[in-house]
């Protein structure tokens, strides 16, 4: 698993789920699952913008895929 930072990079897929950090400028944080698409980052369920006045999404994580032993 690795997170982005959203300053250098964007999905390069749109509408799937993703982990996602908000924080504002007083350093406080959470988690939070979304998208993307072209109309920026969206809430997983309810399908709105998650970004709102204090919180902005600064980074994602990508999950790496699980290696299928044979």
């Amino acid at each position: 698993m690795k997170w982005y930072s959203t300053r250098k990079y964007k999905p390069t897929t749109l509408c799937c789920c993703t982990l996602l950090r908000l924080a504002n400028d007083k350093g406080f944080w959470f988690l939070s699952l979304g998208e993307y698409d072209n109309s920026g980052w969206m809430g997983w369920e309810h399908k709105e913008p998650i970004e709102f006045d204090d919180y902005k999404v600064t980074h994602f994580c990508m999950i790496d895929p699980i290696e299928i032993e044979e």
